[in-house]
């Protein structure tokens, strides 16, 4: 062996070493933390199993609780007990409830209500998981929704769900959603991230340099739950309809409008047939499914808004056989001079 080899050898040896030395080190310190788990898919479930994750990677910190079946949320059985009714809520991060607590998502809230005073015991189970649209959810039905054997199916229609499938063929979202978190590069992402202290540690720093959200939120993790939802400017409905129209022109905005441009009006054709897919499965199952249209910030706050989707939406369900609930009535009634979001900060849903 050249003496060249030799010095490659032990250069490499070295930094292993060190490497194995810095991991046991972070994880004496408490990580691999969970902070990253929300982005993959892991396992059986959609998140680890019997896990505690404080999840700080957004604008607000939050912890998410998960069961023996990796889903956000109480525990239950694969098996639906007898004399129950079993709810399943699937859609993005609005139905993760991403950057609030597990006792202020609102299956847990759904759950509180439908069981007051109720005979029959009711689960309300989240199988949610941001990002994707109807392609990956249509993977979260078969895959998580249906095995739990479902009496209802909640389906949550967000703006941006149009925006994510723009320009793709059915074929390749029912593939893409198939085979989501499949990917070499994913899983090798998801090991690093998730498995290791050093990756998760090094990712954090990386985000810390990176992301002024990020920063606030490590910032916030000291503070009490409710100091967290104090976002400066938040009651300036008006003015935050106004940036959220602007922020997501290319996004939400693609279907907020009184018309919808030829790409856009195909990309909603294809996620009509998706959903009759998606109906199909649920009816095979003898299943109710309900669609749940999610309003965007501005249709909430401002007056005279385009409904233009959710009307499309409550048409395409009609011959279905899909009940629809169009829940921007009751947002603007609950939404007049509260602060629901965390706008302008992010528009997502706070605790109220």
């Amino acid at each position: 062996m050249t003496r060249q080899y030799r010095r490659l050898l032990l250069s490499t040896c070295f930094s292993i070493a060190v490497l194995m030395i810095l991991e046991i080190v972070l994880r004496m310190a408490g990580f691999p933390r969970g902070t990253f788990a929300a982005f993959f898919p892991h396992g059986p479930g959609l998140y680890p199993e019997n896990a505690s994750m404080l999840m700080t990677w957004g604008p607000v910190p939050y912890v998410v609780r998960s069961n023996s079946l990796g889903l956000r949320g109480q525990e239950i059985s694969r098996e639906k007990a007898g004399g129950s009714l079993r709810v399943v809520t699937i859609g993005d991060s609005i139905t993760d409830c991403f950057f609030v607590d597990n006792e202020d998502t609102w299956q847990y809230r759904l759950s509180g209500i439908l069981n007051d005073g109720s005979a029959r015991p009711v689960e309300v189970v989240n199988c949610a998981s941001g990002g994707g649209s109807i392609g990956r959810e249509l993977m979260l039905l078969e895959k998580h929704g249906v095995p739990l054997n479902p009496d209802m199916v909640i389906l949550t229609f967000a703006a941006n769900d149009i925006a994510e499938i723009v320009g793709k063929p059915e074929h390749a979202l029912i593939e893409e959603g198939g085979n989501c978190g499949d990917t070499a590069m994913t899983m090798a992402q998801r090991f690093l991230l998730t498995r290791t202290a050093i990756g998760e540690g090094l990712y954090g720093v990386y985000l810390a340099a990176r992301s002024p959200s990020y920063r606030a939120g490590r910032k916030m993790v000291r503070r009490s739950p409710a100091e967290r939802y104090q976002v400066a400017g938040g009651s300036d409905f008006q003015a935050n309809a106004v940036i959220s129209l602007r922020r997501f022109a290319r996004t939400d905005g693609l279907v907020l409008g009184e018309s919808f441009d030829p790409a856009t009006q195909a990309a909603v054709s294809v996620y009509g047939r998706l959903l009759a897919r998606f109906a199909s499965i649920c009816g095979s199952n003898d299943t109710r499914l309900v669609v749940a249209y999610f309003p965007a910030y501005s249709q909430v706050y401002m007056k005279g808004a385009p409904a233009l989707i959710s009307e499309t939406l409550q048409r395409m369900c009609g011959p279905l056989n899909i009940d629809f609930l169009d829940l921007t009535p009751g947002f603007r009634e609950r939404g007049a001079g509260r602060i629901l979001h965390l706008a302008p900060l992010d528009f997502h849903l706070n605790p109220e």
